[in-house]
């Protein structure tokens, strides 16, 4: 919690406003978090102390600060730890649990040398999900963040107790209305439809849509009609394959920037399952960190209240975003100059051109 604060204090004194912060792993087990059953903030990152310091010390600064959870899916983590699969986890029509397994990108089939996990009943995660916005109520945390809620919608076809989607989002939009009413803030991931309205900030949105149809152009639909109403951002930089890429994706959709740190040196990530934040190092990003979201604040200043009224491919690599005040932002994927009809835009970047 104290190198979480660092990093937060750090970036406040390099000058960069307007910041939303989400700590992840903070309790039960960390990122591979086991249920909601009881809350136990982990020792190992400074205790219940050090986590009201940071919340405490956010709060002074006027730095929005959200804590992420988990509570629709579950390892086997035992009888002591709360779930238990045969009565916790949700059921197929044909009564079998749901056991899912991670799926591995490469050979294009379940991942079976990774623990499997349970998608859990829907009253479960519902109970879940009270011990963990009780908890951070207790704490005086600003926001609520949920890697599940707004992202999936489950439901559970045990024929003895039913419960279907439409009920379960129900269920969540109760939720979510409820942490509004004790003036917590609400972070999600992706947006569902359901869940934009009570949501405060909507992260990792898919901007491109899905890699596995035959695609010829992707327009941003729902980016359209998101823009100018809620703050949203793409999947986070330093994560990507292709960081640039995906830094000019967010001008081109109008999204925030988004990025994931850790304070400790990636190397103790060697041979675990969590080599998707080998890039998460913050010292190595700081400074070109601070650089980015500097110079994109300046160019995007003001747009995130505006709405998008247009969006036009100029050619198979240029694209156009067109805002109601009149603005244009001009994003140049070639590695070659674009200079057609007076616009210059440089290869691989970006041009705003404000409207009168």
């Amino acid at each position: 919690f104290k190198q979480a604060q660092d990093i937060i204090q750090d970036m406040e004194g390099k000058g960069i406003k307007n910041l939303n912060f989400r700590f992840a792993g903070w309790a039960n087990g960390g990122i591979t978090q086991q249920v909601f059953t009881k809350v136990d903030i982990l020792r190992e990152l400074g205790g219940k102390s050090a986590m009201a310091k940071l919340i405490a010390s956010s709060r002074e600064n006027g730095v929005p600060l959200y804590f992420d959870g988990i509570n629709c899916f579950a390892y086997d983590s035992g009888i002591l730890e709360g779930f238990i699969p045969f009565t916790n986890a949700a059921r197929y029509t044909t009564r079998e649990q749901i056991e899912l397994l991670p799926f591995d990108p490469v050979q294009f089939q379940p991942a079976d040398w990774l623990d499997s996990f349970y998608l859990v009943r829907p009253d479960f995660a519902q109970a879940n999900t009270d011990n963990m916005l009780k908890a951070l109520s207790e704490m005086g945390a600003y926001g609520v963040s949920f890697r599940d809620i707004g992202t999936l919608l489950s439901a559970d076809y045990n024929p003895k107790d039913t419960t279907t989607r439409e009920q379960v989002k129900d269920m969540n939009v109760q939720t979510l209305k409820n942490i509004k009413a004790n003036n917590q803030s609400v972070m999600i991931r992706n947006g569902n439809d359901y869940a934009v309205p009570y949501a405060d900030i909507i992260t990792d949105m898919d901007l491109t849509g899905t890699k596995y149809n035959i695609i010829d152009k992707a327009v941003p639909f729902y980016q359209i009609a998101l823009h100018g109403v809620k703050d949203y951002t793409g999947d986070p930089i330093n994560l990507a394959g292709d960081y640039w890429q995906e830094f000019l994706r967010c001008a081109e959709y109008g999204a925030g920037l988004n990025f994931t740190f850790m304070a400790e040196d990636t190397w103790v990530l060697q041979d675990t399952v969590h080599s998707t934040y080998c890039g998460s190092n913050y010292a190595d990003w700081a400074e070109q960190a601070a650089e980015l979201i500097t110079k994109y604040q300046a160019d995007m200043a003001g747009l995130n209240q505006q709405r998008i009224v247009s969006h036009e491919k100029l050619d198979c690599n240029v694209a156009i975003t067109g805002y109601a005040d009149g603005t244009k932002v001009y994003v140049n994927y070639a590695d070659v100059e674009y200079n057609e009809n007076g616009v210059v835009v440089a290869p691989r970047s970006y041009i705003v051109e404000r409207g009168q």
